[in-house]
């Protein structure tokens, strides 16, 4: 719908262009791309009529976090890829540049699509891992994912984990779909902001635009006088700066060698970093702003690089997610002997159908259950006996073959609270049903790890009544 909108409002050469306007209370229908044209509509109480909020996208979209209860395509697992970074900092640097770079028309290869990539912040290296399992490491639908972390020692050890494995000892990740921050610097068209190592996503942010920021972060923020914030120079922050650590360590000790209360947090300072690359881009406009525009000039530059790599890890990601599924192989194959065979069939065709489904697959675990259903109806249905003869119940043989498609999806769904108390009361009952001198350890292991009460046979047919926190 967006790409039908954008045609009206943007044509070929030779067709004039129409003004969309249009009313929805879908986050769906929302341009994250162009968050300038957003415009929200505020009923005031009673008397207050209604107004238009014509800065909406400023804020971090907070009006439209209002208006929707919850900004949908925010939540990890929602997009079409999902890029998985250490904090919300980092977040706000990548929308706000890829939104300055879709503003001066660069390329699709150098921005991100916002409506296509979730950003996700984890809230430090040390949980991505774990974030990254949830979104692929407990069920059949893996969605496509790829990893930015620092090159320090959190994120280094962030991508060791994804890489070697993680619960249940599988690899979480590929290698391949891993970015560490430093690997850009191999490309030798970075240029970082002290010159040095490149260790975090604020090291692509050149030295003048920092200075900037960083003063904005002392006035608007810290509410402090201007010798204070004169008193952040590029000399000063070069001053505070280590081989081993970033622009913004050095940014922090600055702070704190000018005032020991003075303190920036990295969430200010790239919203600060984003504020003042829309001031000195209009600067660069003006007689004596060839400085404002060789600061920006770097900015764009090495974003770009930094995009680049990105869009050639998502377009990856998702041309494995979007390869032909298994359980698609094996509907096809069902479809057709259902075609062939509507009414009956013989215990030879069906072999021949499984035959052909077995060399399909491949050694994942939807596969592996698939084989389960796949030897458990030869079972049933005799179909490696007498091979001649006709299957005697079709119709269910058709249920079995429906339904083995969502085999896999089915094996990997959590057990609900009720089938879990049944399981464990009838454990429970196993264990009261064994003989004396072989229950008493069982028992204090159950009573150390299990709080679900103890149940009689008699009650075993109602599960018990138990409160859940």
């Amino acid at each position: 719908m967006l790409k039908i909108f954008d045609a009206f409002a943007t044509p070929t050469k030779g067709t004039l262009p129409v003004q969309i306007v249009y009313v929805t209370h879908s986050p769906f229908l929302i341009d994250k791309n162009h968050g300038e044209r957003i415009r929200v509509v505020e009923k005031g109480a009673r008397d207050e009529g209604t107004r238009v909020v014509g800065d909406a996208s400023r804020n971090h979209y907070e009006p439209l976090r209002s208006a929707f209860g919850s900004f949908v395509a925010e939540t990890a697992f929602i997009g079409n890829c999902n890029l998985f970074v250490e904090g919300q900092a980092d977040q706000i640097l990548l929308a706000g540049a890829t939104t300055y770079l879709r503003s001066i028309e660069a390329s699709e290869l150098e921005t991100l699509d916002l409506n296509r990539i979730t950003i996700v912040p984890a809230g430090g290296a040390a949980h991505i891992p774990y974030l990254v399992y949830l979104a692929r490491g407990r069920d059949v639908d893996k969605p496509a994912v790829i990893v930015m972390v620092d090159s320090d020692a959190a994120g280094n050890e962030a991508k060791s984990s994804l890489s070697r494995g993680g619960p249940r000892r599988k690899q979480l990740l590929n290698a391949s779909y891993i970015l560490s921050i430093g690997e850009l610097a191999a490309t030798g068209t970075v240029d970082t902001a002290l010159g040095g190592a490149l260790i975090e996503t604020e090291d692509l942010i050149p030295l003048p635009i920092c200075v900037d920021a960083a003063q904005r972060y002392l006035r608007d923020v810290c509410a402090e006088d201007g010798e204070t914030v004169a008193a952040v120079t590029s000399g000063a922050i070069s001053a505070c700066s280590s081989p081993e650590s970033g622009v913004f360590k050095a940014i922090q000790e600055c702070f704190r060698r000018i005032n020991g209360n003075l303190h920036i947090e990295k969430i200010g300072f790239a919203r600060a970093v984003i504020e003042t690359l829309a001031d000195r881009t209009e600067r660069a406009t003006t007689p004596d702003g060839s400085e404002a525009a060789q600061a920006v000039a770097r900015f764009s530059a090495n974003m770009k690089v930094l995009f680049r790599r990105l869009r050639s890890m998502q377009r990856q990601a998702e041309r494995e997610l979007t390869a032909e599924r298994i359980s698609a192989r094996i509907d096809r194959a069902k479809l057709a002997f259902l075609d062939d065979h509507p009414a009956a069939a013989k215990r030879e065709d069906v072999f021949i159908l499984f035959e052909s489904m077995l060399t399909a697959l491949d050694d994942s675990d939807e596969a592996d259950e698939i084989k389960r259903q796949i030897q458990s109806i030869r079972r049933d249905f005799s179909i490696d006996e007498d091979v001649s003869k006709e299957i005697t119940n079709f119709a269910l043989l058709r249920d079995r073959l429906e339904t083995m498609r969502y085999a896999a999806r089915l094996a990997h769904q959590r057990p609900t609270l009720q089938e879990a108390l049944r399981k464990d009361a009838a454990s429970i009952i196993a264990i009261s049903d064994m003989p004396r001198e072989s229950r008493a350890l069982t028992d204090a292991d159950a009573a150390r790890v299990s709080p679900i009460p103890v149940v009689s046979p008699v009650e075993s047919q109602d599960v018990p009544a138990v409160n859940v926190t």
